[in-house]
């Protein structure tokens, strides 16, 4: 144990471990089966009541986590049912090379043995573990208590344990008095003897020293940090050693340490190393093969023959020799060795007149045209280097731009425009050749645009743009066109007025007639259910206010079709009259068919009674008999009719 706590209050209880070997060999510590517990009876002369013995233990679950805990790592297990603010993250990684675990008693990785040991029985029992931990079965009485651990491999005996009250037999480290409130810490005061009583402290937890998932001061930290190797997760005790060698076949069978290798592969010898721990010594053979290595060389026909380590070469081709390689063994060095010819090229540059006479390589050009020169190549064969020169001509570019009239004089290039127009500017290209550049210039002159606008008078003041309108009139604003030039906007104003036409000289009363079997019915959106005179408010032509009086007249519309009439010229029912049909039905059509349904008459529409029905079909007399008539009345809610008439003379 590093530091046993009873935290400042309630169960805020927590124990620190630190990982120690058992020999200089060991780097890391199997703690599956170890056994925490708090006094089982052994520091009270046996299991009795007073002693704070709780009922059960913890033991460390046999799971591959806890198989290897490197030396030297810090182990906090704390109360997580009322936790001690002081304890850290949970940290259950034992690889994250911080040399700390931080795990509440709760985790999967312990087990719990609720009813041994007791009041009556200080033994361990091998069955009855259940997967999980609780601070109940090793809750640390404030009064009197101890805190212990148990090495499986030397089970029953106590491993270390921290003692208090009258839990004072047997002791390991023990305190006097209460450990309520308190922090018992090992501090390596003169040692690093975690059995030494001089070595450890207790104060207060009131005083800040609690100090769970790190060292308990400097001494502490010293001691912590030899074993671990400075929280490296290596073992410094073990001297591994890998050697990887190469021979030749002929030095086969061959001996290293104590091993004896008959062909190339692995073996590993176990060895004792300088500080007595286990060195494992291995050594990687390989048999080297007889190397042979391939040569491409190209020369120019003159250096024939050509001489090659121990071969000679008359012409191109593939010879072998056989070398002793650096490793001694035996190597196969084979050339291919290829004969050059005479390496041709062209080339085509193209200049400026002003660049004549031109230079390249040994040749001199006054004019355009092609050059061949003989030359050395890199290999030192001969090359024959050709030139195709030309002469560039002088280039041509053409610019449109445009601008606003407030941005002249404009400068381009080296040109200055004070209206619009062509200019031609004589630059320098990227060739170092003369090239014309033209820039046409377009200037926009300001733009002027003006709109007409009708408003009724209640729209008014009235905002266009920039301007707020009062009355009727002209203005004009100063704008901003999309070609970023001046934009001159007028806007002439009409303001109608809002008319009352009830109250004034002009009334518009609109009039109409209908039947009563159309009642109710809409008139331009009034609705009337009776006859009668109802004032509205409607919009005019110009979308303003105007005040109209709609008039209803209602008439009873009955209309009397007469069955016969006696077309004889004597003034008296000479017509087939159908009384006030027109001032009923406005709309009306009235059709006479003959017997087979040929169509004799046909009035138009709205206009019966002025030219009725006489008797005739094209000017001639019909003769007596009766005909079919249709009416199509041509209003909601009525009915079109259909019948007889006779012809009597």
């Amino acid at each position: 144990m590093n530091e046993v706590s009873q935290g400042l209050s309630g169960g805020k209880e927590y124990v620190e471990f630190v990982v120690v070997p058992n020999n200089s060999c060991q780097y890391c510590l199997d703690l599956r089966g170890w056994i925490i517990d708090d006094n089982n009876g052994y520091f009270s002369g046996g299991p009795t009541s007073g002693a704070g013995i709780a009922i059960g233990a913890i033991r460390f679950r046999d799971v591959p986590f806890w198989s290897c805990i490197p030396i030297g790592t810090l182990i906090t297990i704390y109360n997580d049912a009322d936790p001690n603010p002081q304890v850290g993250a949970i940290d259950t990684l034992s690889n994250d090379s911080n040399c700390n675990l931080v795990i509440p008693i709760s985790s999967n990785l312990f087990e719990r043995h609720s009813s041994n040991p007791n009041n009556t029985s200080s033994a361990y029992s091998n069955t009855g573990w259940t997967i999980g931990g609780n601070w109940w079965s090793i809750g640390m009485s404030n009064s009197n208590d101890s805190f212990l651990t148990i090495d499986p491999s030397n089970f029953p005996n106590i491993t270390h344990g921290v003692s208090w009250g009258n839990n004072n037999q047997n002791n390991i480290i023990y305190f006097n008095g209460s450990a309520s409130g308190k922090v018992f810490s090992f501090m390596n005061t003169i040692s690093d003897d975690p059995f030494n009583q001089l070595n450890w402290s207790s104060d207060l937890c009131s005083n800040g020293n609690e100090t769970p998932g790190v060292p308990n001061g400097i001494n502490n930290s010293a001691f912590i940090s030899q074993l671990n190797n400075n929280c490296t997760n290596t073992n410094p005790n073990l001297n591994n050693s890998t050697t990887s060698l190469s021979i030749c076949n002929s030095q086969l069978p061959f001996s290293w340490n104590n091993l004896i290798f008959n062909s190339g592969g692995s073996q590993t010898d176990t060895l004792v190393a300088s500080n007595g721990c286990d060195s494992l010594a291995t050594l990687n053979l390989s048999i080297n093969p007889t190397p042979s290595s391939n040569s491409n060389i190209s020369i120019c026909s003159s250096q024939l023959p050509y001489l090659w380590n121990n071969l000679i070469f008359n012409t191109a081709g593939t010879q072998t020799d056989t070398l002793i390689g650096s490793n001694g063994c035996d190597s196969l060095a084979i050339l291919n060795l290829t004969v050059q010819s005479t390496v041709y090229s062209t080339t085509d540059i193209s200049i400026c007149p002003t660049a004549l006479p031109y230079t390249w390589n040994n040749l001199t050009f006054n004019s355009a045209g092609s050059q061949t020169d003989t030359l050395v190549t890199v290999n030192g064969c001969d090359s024959l280097a050709t030139l195709n020169l030309t002469i560039s001509q002088a280039s041509l570019s053409s610019t449109d731009i445009e601008i606003c009239e407030n941005e002249l004089p404009f400068t381009w290039n080296n040109l200055t425009f004070n209206n619009a127009g062509s200019q031609t500017d004589s630059l320098i290209t990227t060739s170092g050749c003369d090239s014309l550049a033209t820039l046409n210039l377009s200037v926009n002159a300001p733009s002027l645009s003006t709109s007409n606008v009708s408003i009724c008078d209640n729209l008014l003041p009235y905002s266009w743009n920039n301007l707020t309108l009062y009355d009727s009139g002209t203005e004009t604003d100063t704008l901003i066109a999309v070609n970023g030039c001046d934009s001159i906007a007028t806007v002439n104003l009409t303001v109608f007025p809002t008319y009352n036409w009830i109250d004034g000289d002009s009334l518009i009363n609109i009039s109409t007639s209908i039947c009563s079997n159309q009642l109710p019915i809409m008139i331009n959106g009034v609705l009337f259910e009776t006859e009668g005179t109802i004032i509205d408010s409607l919009l005019n032509v110009n979308g303003c206010d105007s005040i109209v009086k709609n008039e209803l007249i209602v008439y009873d519309c009955e209309l009397i079709i007469p069955s016969a009439f006696t077309p004889d010229n004597d003034l008296v029912n000479d017509n087939w009259e159908l009384h006030n049909i027109d001032l009923y039905f406005p709309s009306n059509i009235v059709t006479i068919y003959n017997r087979w349904g040929q169509k004799i008459f046909e009035s138009i529409r709205g206009s019966y009674s002025e030219n009725p029905w006489n008797g005739k079909f094209k000017g001639e007399d019909l003769p007596v008999g009766s005909y079919y008539y249709t009416i199509e009345l041509n209003e909601a809610k009525m009915e079109n009719k259909s019948g007889s008439v006779s012809i009597i003379r």
